[in-house]
């Protein structure tokens, strides 16, 4: 099965694709990278995806959404989860310009490890004077923008905020994680009062586990869960994840000789895709609205 599907966005800071950029082809794949039937299962997964061709349709125009991930903590899994999107959305047959705008470029280490995945490619930042230009150069190669930002408060990070459609912040179960969420949380609504529109944002939690939770645990999300929207997917601790920035290139590309639990993992991020596309429709309805 074949679907196509892209990104709307109304509103007046947004370029137009050029005329001859057609959305990319959806095109499922199983564990081992090959093209397959979509399962019931699946297909209920992808189904936000058909619903943003529809809308998209129905308007007359492309638009290309900019996700960037951004926490004030080191180690939050900020590259991880972009990793995991940016492969997921690839593996599901569209195109992705990351951008690698932290310092210590993990990412770009990432994708010197192994050939990147099919309609990946990676851009490292030059720094705070060039990221808006960099964004814009993005845009006009992909329908999805991904930015991994520095851990810690930066005009660069403002700059790259200030030019996203939605702001993940990823969070552990530890309180001083989610203090560097809530003050992420902070200077996105800064930015967005300074360019006088809301800019979308939400915490992913990421590096959790799957086990019953503790009540500190507990208690942590449930004041996250409080201050801002919540993904209700979680990235867990899984090796798959780890193991990605040991081997390089996605999920399905690791040996499953060398990694245990492959399949939940491209399951796990199945659906934080599947969650993405959602946030990004609300956000869409919203400005059309």
């Amino acid at each position: 099965m074949i679907r196509r599907f892209s990104i709307l966005y109304r509103s007046p800071r947004y370029r137009r694709v050029p005329v001859g950029i057609q959305p990319m082809a959806f095109k499922p794949h199983d564990t081992n990278g090959q093209p397959c039937r979509c399962s019931p299962g699946l297909a209920m997964l992808l189904l936000p995806m058909g619903r943003l061709r529809q809308s998209s349709q129905e308007q007359g125009s492309w638009f290309m959404p900019t996700i960037s991930f951004a926490s004030s903590k080191g180690g939050a899994g900020k590259t991880t989860s972009c990793i995991v999107l940016g492969t997921e959305l690839a593996a599901q047959g569209t195109q992705v310009v990351i951008i690698d705008a932290d310092p210590a470029q993990r990412l770009k280490r990432w994708s010197q490890l192994a050939p990147l995945p099919q309609g990946i490619e990676v851009v490292a930042s030059a720094g705070e004077r060039h990221i808006q230009d960099e964004i814009a150069v993005a845009r006009g190669r992909a329908p999805f923008v991904l930015i991994d930002l520095e851990g810690t408060a930066s005009r660069l990070t403002s700059f790259a905020i200030s030019e996203s459609d939605l702001v993940i912040i990823p969070a552990g179960e530890e309180q001083q994680d989610a203090d560097a969420a809530i003050e992420t949380l902070a200077e996105v609504a800064m930015e967005g009062r300074a360019r006088r529109r809301d800019i979308p944002a939400a915490i992913l939690f990421a590096r959790t586990s799957a086990a019953v939770k503790s009540k500190l645990e507990r208690h942590i999300q449930a004041e996250l869960k409080a201050a801002a929207p919540v993904f209700a997917t979680q990235l867990h601790r899984r090796t798959a994840f780890s193991s990605l920035h040991n081997a390089g290139a996605g999920l399905r590309d690791l040996n499953p000789a060398d990694v245990n639990g492959i399949d939940k993992a491209v399951e796990n991020a199945q659906r934080f895709a599947s969650e993405v596309i959602d946030m990004l429709e609300e956000a869409m309805n919203a400005q059309v609205a």
